[in-house]
């Protein structure tokens, strides 16, 4: 037996067995679940249709069963603006004319004591239980953007700050390096100076041993040669 959620969710929405619901994201709560775009609260008079969104979104299964849901639990007893609506639903295919089903409708409702400006202000009702809706998740919805978006943009500040500290120690440690190459440098070439110098020394200091040790060798052999 169809229950008054079903019945209500069957007046606002047309079923399609081959449509797949929405699946809700993961990391949202059904209240706060919506595609990016403009959610403030700004007041409209009841009956007002509501301007779409800026950003382009498809209606949900979760979503819309949530409103439905809440309107659910404002259905108020007798011939209200739901009996209305069903009324209207299961006149669709018999009366063709939009104008003869809604008074055709209404001739239903007066037999149960509605008037015109009751049935205005009962759906005015569930206007304002869908505007406090929109208010619970709009609230929601700030508060996802201050946890995930607005935490997370603060931790973006504080890693570019990071890496422009890194940077600015690279660049010093940068200029270390350059200074410490251009003392290698210095050091190599006077390690080359010395090493020549030495060399050169050596090679005085042999000539120089030789010339006076052969001088002196030679005198021995002729000493012994000549001196008997």
């Amino acid at each position: 037996m169809e229950n008054v959620f079903d019945k209500i969710k069957s007046i606002f929405i047309v079923t399609d067995p081959s449509a797949t619901p929405a699946t809700p994201s993961s990391d949202v709560p059904p209240s706060a679940q919506v595609s990016t775009s403009n959610t403030s609260s700004q007041p409209t008079r009841p009956g007002t249709p509501q301007s779409m969104p800026t950003a382009k979104g498809e209606p949900t299964a979760d979503l819309t069963e949530m409103l439905l849901r809440a309107i659910e639990s404002k259905n108020q007893e007798g011939f209200d603006y739901l009996e209305f609506k069903n009324a209207l639903k299961s006149l669709d295919k018999m009366i063709p004319d939009e104008a003869t089903r809604y008074k055709s409708a209404f001739e239903m409702g007066k037999t149960m004591g509605l008037t015109k400006d009751s049935l205005i202000q009962y759906a005015n009702l569930y206007i304002n239980v869908l505007e406090a809706e929109r208010k619970k998740f709009n609230d929601a919805v700030e508060n996802q953007k201050s946890t995930k978006i607005q935490e997370r943009a603060q931790q973006l500040d504080e890693m570019e700050a990071q890496i422009a500290q890194k940077e600015e120690l690279i660049k010093k440690l940068q200029g270390e390096i350059e200074q410490i190459k251009k003392s290698l440098t210095t050091v190599k070439q006077e390690i080359d100076e010395s090493a020549s110098k030495i060399d050169q020394r050596n090679a005085q200091f042999q000539a120089s041993f030789a010339l006076v040790y052969n001088q002196i060798a030679g005198d021995i052999e002729k000493i012994k040669q000549h001196i008997q």
